[in-house]
């Protein structure tokens, strides 16, 4: 999108004006900037806006925009997927001079990637596995939905019916049918009444049929269907409507984009969602301690592929806010995954990781007790020779 055509707004500005630069343009995403010289600051999406909570004829923008590093001109496509994922947006802003020159969407890098044989890439290779998939059966209620999906720092859920997909239910759906309807109620002619929506079944509010791939699909197939129905993931399916997995467009940008690190023979991928007015998360810093992680343990994570998705909450606790962090390892040695939250960055990756290392634990003295017990039989047959 060239610069002519990027809208903006001030970090002080109304959510309510953000809004009606949103619908004016038909544009998903406005550029957000601060200070005199109108210095570039981050980016507000209509999905933020869509999620928040927040009165917006009082609110102002820099409580919901969501800080995004700049690229440059420079920039390759590689890079600028790199970031896309780091920081888990859709929409890129190019810089010069310290101005917004141009703003980047994932739809237009993938768009480019696609045409070579990326795009006729089977799309099992990318997917996340079903196994690490979180789902909910249709019975269950909405209020469970909303705690797995805090808990999993997951915005979607497959719904199902014993194995079978039924639908899929996701942070938006239970936005504007369940807590919006809530919150205004709390505000308006209905105080004080009792809200039990929370208490009914998912089925009431899923979304069904659902948009779906088979895994032989190409990766251009699922792309397509992306495109075409204007969402952010599909779901896969086999033949008998089974989960295989799903794959996201942060899934399809992720080959594109080069690893964060690689040191150790460990292919490191971190996405990180920073909110406006907070710098509580530190990239550097996660880094390092993960380097550290490595070190430890690398005689069972050499050629692995590990994925860190850190999101800050709203809540603090003597100055350090709330962080979610989630774990994805997988490697020669097996597959591992662990969810937790803590006060601070640091805190909140060293819980996952001792979790992860417990796991890995097990694993090790798995394999020695049957290289043991492997052993004695040997033992064994030895003595009747």
């Amino acid at each position: 999108m060239p610069a002519d055509a990027i809208e903006i707004v001030r970090e002080d500005d109304s959510l309510s004006v953000a809004i009606g630069k949103l619908k004016e343009s038909g544009q998903k995403a406005l550029i957000v900037v601060k200070g005199e010289d109108s210095e570039y600051a981050g980016v507000l999406t209509e999905r933020a806006i869509a999620r928040t909570l927040l009165d917006p004829t009082t609110a102002k923008v820099r409580s919901v925009y969501q800080k995004v590093p700049a690229a440059d001109e420079n920039s390759t496509m590689q890079k600028m997927a790199k970031m896309m994922v780091q920081y888990d947006t859709r929409v890129l802003p190019v810089l010069n001079r310290g101005k917004v020159v141009e703003l980047i969407t994932d739809s237009i890098l993938l768009k480019d990637a696609l045409k070579g044989e990326y795009g006729k890439r089977k799309v099992k290779d990318i997917m996340t596995p079903a196994w690490n998939v979180v789902t909910i059966q249709e019975d269950e209620s909405i209020g469970k939905a909303i705690s797995l999906m805090r808990r999993n720092g997951v915005t979607r859920l497959p719904v199902v019916k014993g194995v079978k997909v039924t639908g899929i239910v996701t942070v938006h759906d239970t936005l504007s049918k369940i807590i919006k309807p809530k919150v205004r109620m709390s505000r308006g002619e209905f105080v004080g009444e009792k809200n039990k929506f929370l208490r009914d079944p998912i089925r009431t509010i899923m979304t069904s049929p659902v948009i779906s791939v088979r895994p032989d699909s190409t990766i251009a197939e699922a792309f397509e269907l992306m495109e075409e129905n204007d969402v952010s993931s599909v779901l896969v399916l086999n033949e008998l409507g089974e989960l295989v997995g799903i794959v996201t467009r942060h899934d399809l940008l992720k080959p594109v984009a080069e690893a964060v690190d690689q040191e150790r023979g460990v292919n490191v991928q971190i996405t990180v969602k920073i909110p406006g007015g907070t710098d509580e998360i530190d990239i550097k810093n996660m880094q390092s301690e993960l380097e550290s992680f490595f070190k430890k343990h690398e005689d069972m994570l050499r050629g692995s592929s590990l994925s860190l998705y850190v999101k800050a909450h709203r809540e603090k606790k003597k100055g350090r806010r709330l962080i979610h962090a989630r774990v994805v390892l997988n490697g020669p040695s097996g597959s591992y995954s662990a969810v937790d939250e803590g006060w601070g960055d640091i805190q909140a990756l060293n819980r996952v990781l001792k979790a992860i290392e417990r796991q890995l634990i097990r694993k090790k003295e798995t394999g020695k007790k049957r290289t043991e017990g492997h052993k004695n039989v040997y033992e064994a047959f030895e003595l009747l020779y």
